[in-house]
């Protein structure tokens, strides 16, 4: 226990000789840990926690594989008719729910403005067991 008191003597004398030294490692340190600190913060919320909905783990995700369309530009998703067709037809699922991406063109005194928007369609089968 005297060798650490007597090591952190010498380091806080040293650092007392070269104040510059000292501030400039404090605030480097300091940044270091609290942007560390950030980024896993949100990272944590982002990437790690459940999602916040009751029974979470039984969220599905439904997409199209199709192996001949899968280069940039092609079929990506559901189109409105096919998602209508398989909600009505559904017999597994609590609930399905789409979305899709708009583009939304707002027209205002002074032009046309072109917003990203999303639209989205949910239906409620009640509980399934």
């Amino acid at each position: 226990m005297s060798t650490l008191l007597q090591d952190l003597r010498y380091a806080l004398h040293t650092l007392s000789k070269s104040r510059g030294f000292a501030f400039i490692a404090i605030i480097t340190l300091a940044l270091g840990i609290g942007v560390s600190t950030a980024i896993f913060s949100v990272m944590d919320n982002v990437l790690m926690e459940r999602f916040p909905y009751k029974d979470a783990k039984r969220l599905m995700f439904l997409q199209i594989h199709d192996q001949d369309k899968r280069d940039p530009g092609r079929r990506t998703g559901f189109s409105s008719a096919e998602f209508v067709a398989h909600s009505q037809q559904n017999h597994l699922f609590d609930q399905v729910i789409g979305a899709g991406d708009e583009e939304i063109l707002y027209k205002n005194g002074e032009g046309t403005e072109r917003f990203a928007g999303a639209a989205y369609h949910s239906r409620n089968f009640g509980t399934v067991s």
